[in-house]
């Protein structure tokens, strides 16, 4: 992560060794709320600095957003979470297991309060044989599918959006493994997941997440398996807090599950960007965390700690690990051609015979894509 003065400053005021604006009230204001909006984290520096009682000494335009955001992050974080515990109630009803993984979970267990924690969506973990029962659930609440490339070896999940009376949008991304990535893909098995779960009271007796040993492992593997080199202070941070929480013996659990599993290097990596950034204490009661994550071997997720900044090298990656050709050939083919149903919802308003056009669209103007270098 590049290191600018507003992701330093950012970072420090998480941290909370920085309470005072440093500098002339204007200069680098836009900047820092830009900054702070982008990584995720700006309503943990609106919560920090309305703590210490100094975000009204903060540049105005400064504390007056933050607030103003703070606030209405408050109110919509209670919408939220009513929808989210009738979607789990009725899920219950329906007789479905579903697990709650990433931002929404790590909102009400993790952070102070779960308004803190920004997040588009909420994941939901269920087993595949239940997608279809799960759908019918969802849209009988209103729920409607986002127009997602649809591939069996490209994506393992599906987002449903609705919006409520008052305008407030809510949205569910339904996985059925843990991450898109073939390599992945298979690492944590739902079963497993099930028989250690947590609740999540906040959020309804339905309500289950993940053990921490486990909501780790997916969080060091989410940004380096689907996001490449893009930064983000919040995916750290969600590494910080989780670590931080962890007992010394569940520290311990954590890496022999790492090691099992061959991606203990690459949560090495994701735990050391945590301590980067704020000071992650990774040793307790003599278990050093990321002395006990060296591997004994070369593991193949090490070829995503230096992941390729076009798209394309991603892709190649991906093949790689695929089981064998006929996967990589569909992969392959369900990028340049995902489903009729897909290109239409893409394409409002288009008839079925426009679809070669369409296709022969989507080629030409992904090759730019697939070709360019990450920012």
């Amino acid at each position: 992560m590049s290191h600018t003065p507003a992701i330093d400053l950012i970072a420090a005021v998480v941290r909370g060794d920085v309470r005072d604006w440093p500098g002339p009230e204007e200069t680098g204001a836009a900047a820092f709320l830009d900054a702070a909006r982008r990584h995720g984290l700006h309503l943990v520096v609106a919560a920090r600095l309305h703590e210490a009682g100094v975000l009204e000494a903060w540049p105005r335009a400064i504390a007056e957003a933050l607030a103003r955001e703070r606030h209405a992050g408050v109110i919509v974080e209670d919408v939220r979470r009513a929808e989210l515990r009738g979607v789990l109630a009725r899920l219950a009803e329906l007789g479905i297991a579903a697990l709650l993984f990433k931002g929404t979970p790590l909102a009400y267990t993790c952070y102070p309060e779960p308004w803190q924690r920004p997040r588009v969506d909420t994941d939901v973990l269920v087993r595949e044989r239940d997608r279809a029962a799960v759908v019918r659930a969802l849209e009988e609440r209103g729920y409607r599918r986002t127009p997602l490339v649809d591939g069996s070896r490209v994506m393992r999940q599906a987002e449903y959006r609705r919006e409520d009376r008052a305008g407030i949008p809510h949205a569910l991304d339904v996985h059925w493994r843990v991450s898109n990535t073939a390599l992945f893909a298979e690492t944590l098995d739902f079963d497993e997941l099930l028989d250690a779960a947590r609740p999540v009271s906040a959020l309804g007796e339905a309500a289950r997440t993940l053990d921490p040993r486990h909501h780790l492992l997916v969080a060091c593997l989410h940004r380096v398996a689907h996001h490449g080199t893009t930064p983000r202070l919040v995916w750290d941070y969600d590494v910080h807090l989780l670590v931080t929480s962890m007992a010394a013996d569940a520290r311990d659990a954590f890496a022999r599950l790492a090691v099992e599993r061959r991606v203990a290097a690459l949560c090495a990596h994701e735990i050391a960007r945590a301590h980067e950034r704020f000071a992650t204490s990774a040793a307790t009661a003599g278990s050093d965390l990321l002395e006990r994550l060296r591997p004994a071997a070369r593991e193949p997720s090490a070829d995503f700690l230096h992941p390729s900044r076009r798209r394309i090298g991603r892709l190649a990656t991906d093949l790689r690990w695929q089981p064998g050709w006929r996967e990589r050939a569909a992969l392959v083919w369900q990028h340049l051609f995902p489903s009729a149903a897909y290109m239409r919802a893409a394409c409002p308003g288009a008839r079925r015979a426009w679809l070669p056009a369409l296709y022969l669209r989507r080629i030409v103007a992904g090759a730019g894509r697939w070709l360019r270098r990450d920012a």
